[in-house]
């Protein structure tokens, strides 16, 4: 799973690499997409669980 930290990075390099090619628009949705990394709204923790698959499910 990417940090908060990788995708901050990656952002940089979209900018970097992509916005030049890209139209106003393009580049204002990127802004969007990134907001809540970049503001620190997303909460990027999580707690892996084990799902197991042969068990059914209480639909059935």
């Amino acid at each position: 799973m990417r940090s908060r930290e990788d995708w901050l990075q990656l952002y940089e390099q979209v900018q970097e690499t992509l916005f030049p090619h890209l139209w106003r628009h393009q580049q204002s949705w990127i802004h969007e997409l990134f907001a809540p990394v970049v503001t620190g709204e997303l909460n990027l923790s999580y707690t892996p669980v084990l799902i197991d698959g042969d068990l059914p499910s209480d639909a059935e």
